[in-house]
């Protein structure tokens, strides 16, 4: 019975997560981004990118 309740609160804090990315505001969330520099943050889209993370 907690095995359950583990795994629906985890798949839940996905989904939360995956809502955040998808309006476009988690881009701190994603690997590796936060790493680049400034110039090269300016060649991609935050929120399309934000949109393609939240469904992977």
């Amino acid at each position: 019975m907690i095995a359950e309740i583990i795994i629906l609160f985890v798949a839940l804090l996905f989904f939360i997560i995956s809502i955040f990315l998808f309006n476009g505001k988690g881009k701190w969330l994603i690997a590796g981004y936060n790493t680049v520099s400034k110039e090269e943050r300016k060649k991609y889209d935050e929120k399309k990118l934000c949109r393609a993370i939240s469904f992977i």
